[in-house]
């Protein structure tokens, strides 16, 4: 694939690995796993790999086949439902022996959803986020024949990313920032958000269009759809304009921190799931020995282990890797974690094994 223009390229990065010979001459699949984050790649909650009996933080692997002359080569990657359309991924690789390259071949740039050949249902769309992709192949050679010598094998990933409309980023900047002055200008509101003394000049089409439980109030038979009036009385104005901000432009800015709790909680109330990760994301980074156990509480009620958007693992994962760090600053609090145990057992428990 040839690159129009250097702006567009997103992603560039080479992995190397490699594979001993008996391995490589075995029975068993051999996984290759592009470790960190490629672009476009979903907020995975960590993917258990099966060949290698690890979990992944992020899901992009090249898959070993055993056949009859070589190994069939096969690369998934789990992306981001959104982003899908927009990237397009450039993937050589190369087969070394003795440092010479033996093998080279190139994988394309579109995607298919991922099927197990095989027949059984490796993987399923979870809620509306993410799915398993393969990136499919360039040319019709796929198998790497087996190599004669001795020593180990050197495999070669060369991934680069691109964005097919890239040249479209100014105008979606344009477009956010246009967005932004609808906010500004009350001559076509035809509805009222209200949150104590505050009134917020509404657009119905945009509510209804991006906030289903909105979409509810608006059109069913409803005092809200009577008088154009939706009432919000458990958040602070300060939160409903930030959540406001979102709905109109789909850009989440800078969350203050005294406003983690209560925008995780109006986005997860109203289903708006960007903005949920948002906030998630922020607990995660901004976790402290001090706020410790009660961001435990709120990543438990919010990200449970079987949320849809698949995180729940992945904020506990991380939160029980700082606990191990910082196990003497956490329980220095003696009250606090007392009360943790007596509120939350469970959780505490949770939390203990967490060491193991």
């Amino acid at each position: 694939m040839a690159f129009k223009s250097e702006k567009c390229l997103q992603f560039h990065k080479v992995f190397t690995w490699e594979v001993a010979r008996e391995a490589w001459f075995g029975e068993e699949d051999i996984c290759l796993h592009a470790e960190g984050e490629v672009m476009g790649n979903d907020r995975n909650y960590g993917a258990w790999c099966d060949i290698c009996s690890q979990r992944h933080e992020y899901w992009n692997v090249f898959v070993l086949t055993r056949e009859a002359t070589g190994r069939w080569l096969d690369f998934t990657t789990r992306m981001v439902i959104d982003t899908v359309d927009d990237f397009e991924f450039d993937i050589t690789v190369s087969v070394r022996r003795d440092g010479k390259v033996t093998e080279r071949m190139k994988l394309g740039s579109c995607f298919s959803p991922y099927e197990r050949s095989r027949g059984s249902e490796y993987d399923k769309k979870r809620g509306r986020v993410y799915r398993i992709f393969r990136v499919k192949a360039a040319d019709n050679g796929r198998v790497i024949p087996d190599l004669q010598g001795e020593g180990s094998i050197e495999i070669e990933a060369e991934i680069s990313v691109v964005n097919k409309f890239a040249n479209n980023l100014i105008s979606s900047r344009r477009f956010v920032q246009d967005m932004k002055s609808i906010t500004e200008k009350t001559d076509f509101t035809d509805v009222d958000l209200v949150c104590g003394d505050q009134v917020f000049k509404c657009h119905k089409n945009v509510l209804c269009a991006r906030v289903p439980a909105f979409e509810r109030f608006l059109l069913g038979s409803s005092l809200e759809k009577e008088l154009n009036r939706i009432e919000i009385k458990d958040s602070s104005a300060e939160v409903v304009k930030m959540m406001l901000s979102y709905v109109y432009t789909g850009v989440v800015e800078e969350i203050p921190q005294e406003f983690e709790l209560e925008l995780l909680k109006i986005a997860d109330k109203y289903g708006l799931d960007p903005l949920k990760l948002a906030c998630g994301d922020n607990l995660i980074n901004n976790l402290t020995p001090s706020n410790y156990l009660v961001t435990y509480t709120e990543i438990d009620r919010y990200f449970p282990s079987g949320c849809d958007c698949g995180c729940g693992i992945e904020y506990k994962d991380k939160m029980k890797v700082f606990f191990r760090n910082n196990l003497r600053e956490v329980l220095e609090n003696r009250s606090a974690w007392i009360e943790f145990a007596k509120k939350f057992p469970e959780l505490s428990h949770e939390v203990v094994l967490g060491l193991a």
